[in-house]
């Protein structure tokens, strides 16, 4: 079987179209894991049932066999089976540790390329940080001094005095 390989600026282009269709792990259900599911099934490296690729999301249902409805009360809750949502994971686990070393070879194969990129970005974020340090820090002043003018200064006033209780002599 040829050897699938995808190329870093092919993960990165952004999609055509965007499916509708529930989301696990945050890519479509339907539009993604079943057809990869079904592809893996196919070439043997992996072992889901069709009935379990046909039917991936059923009802939750309570201990004593009564269907399990959402907070609300108005609906079944709905959960993957119990095949597909391991598998699922599985790829998306194998998937973080694929990144996280293709970072690792690059930082140990090109030191000084990312040292200098490393630079660079701490450089533009404390930019980006200081900007947003100001913004906020002017907006919370002008805040602060409107609501030093909505309310009255003691000063301005003029004085509250008691009123007295006549009392006989």
């Amino acid at each position: 079987m040829p050897k699938m390989v995808i190329s870093i600026d092919q993960l990165l282009k952004p999609p055509k179209t965007i499916i509708k269709d529930r989301n696990v792990k945050g890519f479509a259900l339907h539009g993604l894991w079943i057809p990869f599911l079904k592809s893996a099934v196919v070439t043997g490296e992996a072992n889901i049932s069709p009935a379990a690729m046909g039917a991936p999301l059923r009802d939750k249902y309570n201990k004593d066999g009564t269907p399990k409805l959402n907070e609300k009360g108005e609906r079944v809750r709905i959960v993957e089976k119990e095949e597909i949502y391991p598998a699922i994971k599985g790829v998306m686990d194998n998937f973080a540790f694929a990144l996280t070393q293709h970072a690792q070879v690059v930082q140990k194969t090109r030191p000084a390329e990312w040292k200098s990129l490393e630079d660079s970005c701490q450089k533009a974020g404390d930019k980006v940080r200081e900007h947003e340090d100001n913004t906020l820090a002017s907006y919370l002043l002008a805040l602060e001094q409107a609501q030093a003018a909505a309310q009255p200064h003691a000063d301005t006033q003029a004085p509250v005095t008691p009123e007295r209780e006549l009392v006989p002599a």
